[in-house]
């Protein structure tokens, strides 16, 4: 069924929609009044859907059209000077990014750096070992970032590059445990200055793959109108 489900995300029901992310979606203005970005840099294969996904469900206010900004993509893009223009202006996005450990191209660093500077950011840590040990499960990973040692180095690499933009971080087996999750709510909401929410939206539980498949393809298909959203990638179970 995993397959099945792969397969229908993969060729029409796919995570990467105008719908959902940006790009290939162009930012738009939302409803109310300007906030600033919330910047997630994380590491791969360290919770950053599950980090995107608490903050898209339990505040409203940063649920953008798309859903959120992918920036390893949008620098990578034909139309990234209108699409970082657009993010800029219109502001309220979450912002995603694997740099450094994800090499983007000379100069590019720049622009994330500036970036950063005026946005809130927010993420995840996880210990180097996991990390490695579940990275190296996805040949496509593995053959992009190269050996062991070379994926070490990557992760390193991010955690010095970041350290210093202080962010808010969370480590990873708190985001999994449902009853932290109400005080990870609380303490976001306290840094991006909105309302706690009255029903903190957790994140699915393992258990229910067939809702969280549900959720997925909803996501997908109604974007900012979903009622509950998850922006992870793969249907599998990985």
């Amino acid at each position: 069924m995993a397959n099945l489900f792969n397969a229908i995300g993969n060729h029409w029901l796919r995570h990467n929609n105008p719908r959902t992310l940006c790009p290939p979606g162009m930012p738009q203005a939302g409803k109310g009044p300007k906030r600033p970005l919330i910047m997630v840099p994380t590491l791969m294969r360290s919770g950053t859907h599950i980090l995107i996904d608490l903050i898209l469900n339990n505040f409203p206010a940063y649920q953008g059209k798309p859903l959120y900004v992918d920036l390893d993509l949008v620098l990578r893009h034909p139309q990234r000077e209108e699409m970082l223009a657009k993010m800029r202006e219109v502001g309220g996005f979450v912002v995603k990014t694997h740099c450094p450990q994800l090499i983007v191209k000379e100069g590019d660093v720049e622009v994330i750096q500036e970036i950063a500077a005026e946005s809130i950011i927010i993420s995840t840590k996880r210990d180097t070992d996991v990390v490695l040990e579940s990275m190296v499960r996805f040949p496509e990973l593995s053959r992009r970032f190269g050996d062991e040692a070379t994926i070490v180095a990557g992760i390193e690499r991010f955690y010095e590059f970041w350290q210093s933009r202080e962010p808010t971080v969370f480590p990873f087996e708190q985001l999994l445990k449902n009853s932290e999750v109400p005080n990870i709510v609380a303490e976001i909401a306290a840094v991006i200055d909105c309302p706690v929410p009255s029903k903190v939206v957790t994140p699915p539980e393992k258990a229910a793959y067939l809702r969280v498949c549900a959720v997925k393809a909803m996501t997908r298909v109604l974007g900012h109108k979903s009622p509950i959203i998850n922006t992870t990638i793969q249907f599998a179970r990985k």
